[in-house]
């Protein structure tokens, strides 16, 4: 079954886009990412910094630097889908994901910098590619290239993840769910990467 997604407002039926510098219309609908693998809300961690990770917030293109949905056509123009918008830069949105993932498959500690002192013994950074639709072959394309390094044993390994969906329509709600998906997809993949090295 699709995940749902959060709706701040109604969403309507959404076709077309817009060039990158337009200015567009107002959005009809906010969206979010929603978790499929999430962390029991009484669930409590206990471990040691040593054993713990840290997930860095992913480098972007500038095309993703936005909160809005990217299309590209195949011959290297990107315009961006019309009457909606994330509530937040898809970064954002996929480190909250990628992190609900690694604290549901991993079961280790994660420490965010901004909340301790501590060094955490291991630290998955990267850079998400695409967010987005391509348009030639009617999908979403998420991608992302992941690099965890170990401070203990210097030991650094790197992957690239991804995932396609295909889309029925050109629309926010399709399109959004899909790439929700598509996320979940790739933030679980990283997991048990993460998991097993």
């Amino acid at each position: 079954m699709r995940p749902l997604l959060s709706f701040t407002v109604l969403t309507v039926l959404l076709t077309g886009c817009v060039n990158i510098g337009a200015k567009g219309p107002k959005p009809t609908a906010l969206l979010t990412l929603h978790a499929t693998s999430i962390t029991a809300s009484d669930r409590a961690i206990t471990g040691l910094a040593g054993d713990a990770i840290t997930i860095g917030l992913p480098l972007t293109p500038q095309s993703l630097a936005v909160a809005r949905i990217p299309v590209t056509d195949g011959r290297g123009q990107i315009t961006y889908l019309t009457g909606v918008t994330w509530v937040e830069p898809p970064s954002r949105l996929f480190k909250a994901l990628l992190t609900d993932a690694i604290a549901t498959k991993t079961g280790r500690l994660i420490l965010d910098p901004r909340q301790t002192l501590q060094k955490a013994g291991s630290d998955l950074t990267g850079q998400l590619l695409d967010f987005g639709i391509d348009l030639p072959s009617k999908s979403v394309i998420v991608t992302y290239d992941a690099l965890l390094t170990h401070a203990n044993t210097k030991l650094v390994a790197s992957r690239r993840f991804q995932a396609r969906m295909q889309l029925a329509a050109l629309d926010g709600p399709e399109v959004s769910a899909a790439l929700n998906q598509a996320a979940n997809d790739v933030a679980t993949q990283i997991a048990e990467w993460v998991r097993t090295n």
